[in-house]
C-alpha cells in the first residue's frame, strides 16, 4: 500500500496541475508546427525563401536581388536559388531596362540555368517520361522553356547548340558605360 501510495504522490508532483499554466495561454498545435519541430525548426535557406517571396509580393526587387544572391552563395548546387536570384534580376531589367549592369548579370544567370537543365534535361524530373506527349501537363515546371523564353526576349535568342557560353556573351552582353582618367595637376 506505501508503494502505491507514494508512486501516485510522486505521479502527481511530475504532472502539472493545469498545462496551460505550464506554456501560457492555450494554442492548438498546426501540422506546419508539428513538421518543423520533428525536423529541427526552420532552415536558414527557409526563411531565406520566405523572406524573398515576401520582396516579390512587395516588388522590392533590390532586396529581393540581394537576397537570392544570398540563397545561392549558401547552396550554390541548388537551382531554385538559381531561378529565383535570376528572376528577381530579370524583374528589375524590365523595371529599368537601360542598367545594362543587371541585364547582363540577368544573362548570365538565365545562362547558367539554361545550361545546367540542358545538360539534365528530363533527368531533373521523373514526370511524363514514359507517356508520349505528357510533358505538356507539366508546361508550367518545365524551366527549359523559361529559360529559352528568358533569353529569348533579353538577347533574341537563346545560344545554339553548337555555341559556348564565352561566344555567346561576348555577342550577347552590352557594354557597360564606364569612365576611367586621371587628374593631373595644373601647371600654373
Amino acid at each position: 500500500m506505501s508503494t502505491g501510495l507514494l508512486t501516485a504522490a510522486l505521479t502527481a508532483l511530475a504532472l502539472p496541475v493545469n498545462a496551460q499554466e505550464e506554456q501560457g495561454a492555450y494554442q492548438p498545435v498546426r501540422s506546419n508546427d508539428v513538421i518543423n519541430r520533428t525536423h529541427g525548426g526552420y532552415s536558414s535557406s527557409q526563411a531565406l525563401y520566405v523572406k524573398i517571396q515576401k520582396a516579390f509580393s512587395d516588388e522590392d526587387w533590390d532586396k529581393a536581388i540581394e537576397l537570392g544572391k544570398r540563397a545561392v552563395d549558401e547552396e550554390p548546387g541548388n537551382l531554385d536559388a538559381k531561378v529565383i536570384y535570376a528572376e528577381a534580376l530579370y524583374n528589375k531589367h524590365k523595371e529599368d531596362p537601360k542598367d545594362t549592369e543587371v541585364r547582363n548579370k540577368c544573362v548570365k544567370m538565365w545562362l547558367i540555368i539554361h545550361r545546367l537543365i540542358q545538360g539534365d534535361g528530363w533527368e531533373l524530373s521523373d514526370k511524363s517520361q514514359h507517356t508520349p506527349f505528357a510533358y505538356r501537363f507539366h508546361t508550367k515546371e518545365r524551366r527549359d522553356l523559361v529559360t529559352s523564353a528568358r533569353l529569348k526576349e533579353l538577347c533574341g535568342r537563346p545560344p545554339k547548340w553548337r555555341e559556348d557560353d564565352k561566344k555567346y556573351l561576348r555577342k550577347m552582353l552590352k557594354s557597360e558605360k564606364q569612365v576611367a582618367g586621371k587628374i593631373v595637376k595644373d601647371r600654373h
